[in-house]
């Protein structure tokens, strides 16, 4: 036994730039400043921020030498903060050698809305639904432009039930073209019926539907506001949650936290988690509201969010300790993508044809569209604007792998000593985590 086990393997562009440290064994090794450990009961799980990559250490000296070589452990004398910049460089050298294909499509197919949350940052968007003769050309765009490998397409909106026909057509049109492909949705669920459901399973191969929730059902149709309905919308959506999961289809509760919410979605998760205690197609993704357009309803300063920020912490960790799935933070590494917008394996296609980079900005940055070659697409590099770096930043393991771009609509200045703090708990419990669902599938 070599006396650890990799959980998760290291990122192949860092470790191809950086390569394998050299072990000598007369020099005097620390660990690295960019590793987060975990004790668990038969060992310790070590994340290295840099590479990303995770091993579970049962003996550390039989460890040793395959920690030094794979940037766990590093020479007393590094300054790793110097070179960050140096290694980032070279990793967008590197990434601009390989080829674009696209492998993650998001298509909006109308940002109308049968909602009206007071939270929305689309108000405001151009309003309108794609056409039959543009989601024939999305077809013919991703058969075009999509990588070897299956597709995986997002619907979005505004409520991308509002124009199911189109989803219906690129479907359909992928399919006689033999393209293997995978879709979510994201959506308030409440215009799912049998006749969806149906085709949902069959023709849009949807494998998860990502319904948003906003509390019990006072709070839920308050906020919701649906128009022109006449039963409970709180009611519906849950029935149709229901109906999701008959028909074996994931779905992602998304709730929204803010103050005013706090105590009826604490109600809802409980009464949620209580009800499908074991159903492994259920799983929660619990967040703050996220204030991208500074609304004056939604609070944004961090000392005043703490507070909220941990108890939903607490929220998560004790629904992971219940056996659900939950959104914990990512597994972070050194990387040029900053998120979709600047990934290149992934495009934003609008309800005109025109193509875009951001599901929370993509009314204002379009560069081309799907009637002309994808390679004249710029490509935005979210991470070369970015918040300068501060005290609280410094003694942070995710230093070399955080980057707050002014660029995006979501992102805010460094975080506070208690928000970083917090998030490296979190960050523990996402290595539990993935360490449980590794052992899950290979043990």
């Amino acid at each position: 036994m070599n006396g650890y086990l990799v959980v998760k393997e290291a990122d192949s562009a860092v470790m191809c730039i950086c390569g394998e440290q050299s072990y000598n064994s007369t020099q005097k090794y620390r660990m690295s400043d960019f590793v987060v450990s975990q004790k668990m009961s038969d060992g310790t799980l070590f994340l290295s921020c840099l590479t990303g990559e995770i091993v579970k250490v049962f003996d550390y000296n039989k460890s040793f030498q395959y920690l030094v070589m794979h940037w766990f452990l590093i020479l007393n004398e590094t300054d790793e903060k110097s070179l960050v910049p140096k290694l980032r460089k070279l990793l967008n050298a590197f990434e601009q050698t390989r080829e674009r294909k696209l492998k993650y499509f998001e298509i909006v197919t109308t940002t109308y809305c049968n909602a009206n949350c007071f939270y929305c940052y689309e108000k405001g968007y151009n309003i309108s639904s794609m056409n039959s003769i543009t989601a024939k050309k999305v077809v013919e765009f991703i058969k075009n432009n999509n990588s070897d490998s299956s597709i995986k397409i997002q619907w979005y909106g505004g409520e991308p039930l509002m124009n199911s026909n189109s989803i219906d057509i690129i479907c359909d049109g992928l399919k006689q073209h033999n393209i293997d492909f995978e879709s979510s949705i994201i959506s308030n669920g409440l215009l799912f019926n049998d006749n969806i459901i149906h085709k949902a399973n069959i023709l849009w191969n949807l494998k998860m539907a990502r319904i948003s929730l906003d509390g019990n059902e006072d709070i839920y149709n308050k906020v919701k506001s649906y128009k022109n309905i006449s039963e409970n919308p709180f009611c519906r959506v849950l029935l149709n949650i229901d109906k999701l999961l008959n028909a074996n289809i994931h779905v992602g509760l998304r709730i929204n936290i803010e103050y005013y919410n706090f105590e009826s979605c604490l109600s809802l998760i409980n009464n949620l988690a209580t009800k499908y205690k074991g159903n492994e197609l259920i799983s929660f993704n619990i967040n703050l509201l996220n204030n991208t357009q500074r609304n004056d309803k939604i609070e944004s300063n961090k000392e005043k969010r703490y507070p909220l920020f941990k108890e939903i912490v607490k929220i998560k960790e004790r629904l992971f300790r219940e056996g659900f799935n939950v959104n914990f933070i990512s597994i972070p590494n050194m990387s040029t993508v900053f998120c979709p917008a600047d990934d290149r394996s992934h495009i934003l296609i609008r309800p005109n044809g025109d193509l875009a980079f951001c599901a929370e900005n993509f009314d204002n940055i379009a560069e081309s569209n799907i009637f002309s070659n994808h390679n004249d697409i710029h490509i935005p590099k979210m991470f070369y604007d970015t918040y300068q770096k501060n005290d609280t930043c410094n003694d942070c393991p995710m230093y070399a792998s955080c980057t707050l771009s002014k660029l995006c609509p979501s992102c805010k200045p460094p975080c506070t000593p208690e928000i970083k703090e917090i998030k490296i708990y979190e960050l523990k419990l996402s290595m539990e985590k993935l360490y449980h669902n590794y052992i899950k599938t290979n043990m």
